[in-house]
């Protein structure tokens, strides 16, 4: 899929997100989310050998899927008295094992993991480990593909646009913006800061907004709450019989979209109203 740019320019008419990727991912790096974390890029990956001392882990530097077309073997030297080698070309890593003075047969002191990381970490463009000591040989090994290179961006993006899209349909705004022709409802003017004693710049968007946006999206990346619920839509908590009466639920945000701890980010005196807040009790009329 391609991935949306995200804008973040104050004021622009094209601005799509109060915050810049950088800055979402900065924050979410100094937060604790252990059940539903900020999600990271992954390199892809591969593994030669095996055992506490004897396991090679490769992983292309570049995140991506891309990585995930590369491939890695390694075989026994021509000859005798070969030393150890590696070639990258294009994607295809190819490790050739060290051989004793009888030609073809594996010289256990030249294919150790430590070693094979050591030539392998030294190419450019990847990177290498070892296990343990490093000290047991690897083996011959058939071509493998590395595997789980990732792009998060191709959600991550998409998640913090719709968060500053919901923000700005759902949340009625006190003051006014900045221009007429701005895309997002912010920056404002009139706006104070959370202690009341100094005005917020006109040109400004302050950072409980972003962090609030930050937070929606990473919980809009891991589930859909803009979704149709008929319970939360109608907020029903309770019915009664005789006489008949049907209570609603009283909610600080439309169908949960935006939930409370997000809105409790928000400096109050910013929020005039929430779009469709559910009202507390409704009478319910008889035919």
């Amino acid at each position: 899929m391609a991935i949306p740019v995200i804008v973040a320019t104050p004021g622009a008419v094209n601005a799509n997100s109060f915050g810049t990727r950088a800055e979402a991912d900065l924050y979410h790096d100094t937060q604790l989310h252990p059940d539903a974390p900020w999600p990271s890029s992954v390199s892809a990956t591969a593994v030669l050998g095996s055992g506490t001392n004897g396991t090679v882990t490769i992983a292309v530097d570049a995140v991506g899927t891309e990585g995930n077309a590369y491939t890695v073997s390694a075989a026994a030297a021509v000859g005798a008295n070969a030393a150890l080698s590696v070639t990258l070309v294009g994607t295809v890593l190819t490790l050739t094992l060290g051989t004793t003075a009888v030609a073809g047969v594996l010289d256990p002191t030249k294919n150790t993991a430590i070693l094979v990381s050591a030539i392998i970490h030294a190419l450019t463009g990847i990177s290498a480990s070892y296990s343990g000591t490093g000290a047991a040989s690897i083996p011959i090994t058939a071509s493998k593909l590395f595997t789980g290179g990732s792009y998060v961006e191709e959600i991550k993006n998409p998640a913090l646009i719709m968060a500053a899209q919901q923000m700005t349909a759902l949340i009625v705004w006190t003051g006014y913006t900045t221009s007429a022709t701005q895309s997002l409802p912010w920056p404002r003017v009139g706006m104070v800061q959370r202690n009341y004693w100094a005005s917020i710049p006109d040109s400004t968007v302050p950072t409980e907004l972003k962090i609030a946006q930050f937070e929606l999206a990473r919980l809009l990346y891991y589930t859909d709450r803009t979704a149709e619920s008929d319970v939360e839509a109608q907020g029903i908590s309770s019915l009664k019989a005789g006489p008949v009466s049907l209570v609603f639920k009283e909610s600080e945000s439309s169908s949960g979209i935006i939930p409370d701890n997000i809105l409790n980010l928000l400096v109050p005196s910013w929020i005039d109203s929430i779009v469709d807040q559910n009202s507390g009790t409704r009478e319910l009329m008889r035919a």
